[in-house]
């Protein structure tokens, strides 16, 4: 299975088709064949990950404080506890900030936080995107990018 085909599974639910076949042959005589074929579900993890607008505010003479509520669901079976990285980029492709939070989603749940960054007060107009790292006990991946609308 390719990266890309692994990623898509983080983002998005689907079901695997899975085919299992066992065949014996007895004493070189008897033949025995088994055959059976099942769907399951799959839960992604992340799925819907959503940066919901953006607030900025004045901060200090030098600084805006940039809010970004950023949420997802956890479809899957399994807890994702860790952190996330995300960093700000700007228009020429520079990061201007970053900020950590942890991340604690049980089984079938949705996630939610306010995610805060200080960025210098000139590149409060030119933020492009956020790059989001994931580093869980069940996963590492990054960045996810989702451009600042």
């Amino acid at each position: 299975m390719s990266s890309a085909a692994l990623s898509h599974l983080l983002f998005n639910d689907t079901e695997f088709n899975i085919e299992m076949n066992l065949a014996l042959r007895y004493a070189d005589v008897v033949p025995f064949r088994v055959s059976t074929n099942y769907t399951m579900p799959w839960g992604a993890p992340l799925y819907d990950i959503t940066i919901r607008g953006i607030t900025v505010n004045p901060y200090s003479a030098t600084s805006v404080k940039v809010t970004l509520p950023f949420s997802f669901e956890n479809h899957s079976f399994f807890d994702l506890n860790g952190t996330i990285r995300t960093e700000i980029i700007n228009t020429l492709n520079q990061r201007v900030s970053t900020a950590t939070a942890l991340i604690n989603a049980p089984p079938q749940s949705g996630y939610s936080t306010n995610l805060e960054f200080l960025v210098p007060v000139g590149s409060a107009s030119s933020l492009k995107e956020v790059h989001i790292y994931f580093n869980t006990s069940v996963l590492s991946y990054g960045p996810v990018v989702i451009p600042l609308v």
